[in-house]
């Protein structure tokens, strides 16, 4: 769900309420929230959310720039933009659409049924800003029966394919792989680098150390290529 690890930090609107102003001004919020960031050494904001919300129920709602794609990517675009202009990188997220679910995979297991053709629809912003320098893509925990069948959408290699497709040239990182929406899956960190992920996103220390020695041991049994670690 929402996030403010620095309660006092910029931005002070929810993104549905940066969503109403003008471009330019939605980038001057991004600026003051990357030069905040950077004032305590921080050089990356795990965000714009760059979902389209579906309607009020939405896990995404407040979250999102907007209820359309255009307006969505308007938005999301324009903060990423701001961030980067004062040397914080971006993260666009969370592909390839979290605003058709009304539960976070934080919490619980999510399978939104919209086919690839609907989700292809809702991926303006990542067309608009996929290749801004210095950004990230995070991709969603979610399963996609019509996109990656079974299998949660960062795990799935042709959930990656369709990111490239989409116009995303910088580092692909995960969302958390300890979320909920992940329980009972094996092998996570190495099918997630398999897949195609750069990062890999683990939200305790406990669980960074696990991911961590898992990818070492299917390095030496050859199932990772250690070229693709660093």
């Amino acid at each position: 769900g929402a996030t403010r690890r620095l309660t006092t930090f910029p931005p002070s609107q929810s993104p549905r309420q940066l969503g109403a102003l003008t471009p330019q001004e939605i980038r001057s919020e991004g600026r003051a929230t990357g030069r905040a960031l950077r004032s305590v050494g921080i050089n990356v904001d795990l965000a714009p959310v760059a979902d389209v919300s579906s309607g009020p129920r939405s896990v995404v709602n407040a979250r999102s720039f907007g209820g359309g794609a255009k307006r969505a990517s308007v938005g999301a675009c324009a903060f990423a933009e701001g961030l980067v202009d004062v040397g914080v990188a971006a993260t666009l997220k969370h592909f390839p659409g979290l605003g058709g679910s009304t539960r976070n995979t934080d919490d619980a297991a999510v399978s939104i049924p919209f086919g690839v053709e609907r989700l292809k629809r809702d991926l303006v912003a990542y067309r608009r800003c996929g290749g801004l320098p210095h950004s990230l893509t995070m991709v969603s925990n979610a399963k996609y029966p019509k996109l990656s069948g079974t299998t949660p959408a960062v795990l799935s290699s042709s959930v990656y394919g369709l990111a490239r497709e989409m116009g995303v040239t910088g580092p692909i990182i995960t969302d958390s792989l300890n979320a909920r929406s992940l329980v009972g899956e094996p092998n996570i960190a190495t099918r997630a680098v398999r897949a195609g992920a750069n990062l890999l996103l683990f939200t305790s220390e406990g669980s960074s150390v696990a991911g961590y020695r898992e990818l070492l041991r299917s390095t030496a049994r050859g199932k990772i290529d250690d070229t693709m670690l660093s």
